[in-house]
């Protein structure tokens, strides 16, 4: 078939957890599944993506948080897996 990007299936689930009323972490993974003979980078029909963050809330305003993601390996050029690491902060108005 024809090698669309919309040649994917996506299962997401976001599992919430508060852990005090300051701390909170989410558990993010995503199951990607390739359709007409279309492989993701490694080389499959299939990967995984899986997030964690971890957001700590100073006041009514302020919600810093860090942000770790594991992406599935590649086959090329390196055939390595990829983390990626987020730090940011979101602000209420």
């Amino acid at each position: 078939g024809e090698l669309d990007n919309n040649d994917t299936y996506e299962i997401g689930t976001y599992w919430n957890f508060k852990i005090t009323d300051k701390f909170s972490y989410t558990f993010e993974p995503h199951y990607f599944i390739r359709v007409n003979d279309f492989n993701s980078s490694n080389g499959k029909d299939h990967h995984w993506e899986i997030t964690n963050t971890f957001r700590y809330r100073i006041n009514e305003h302020w919600l810093p948080y860090f942000e770790l993601r594991w992406l599935d390996r590649n086959v090329e050029p390196y055939h390595r897996e990829q983390n990626q690491i987020r730090i940011g902060t979101k602000y209420f108005f």
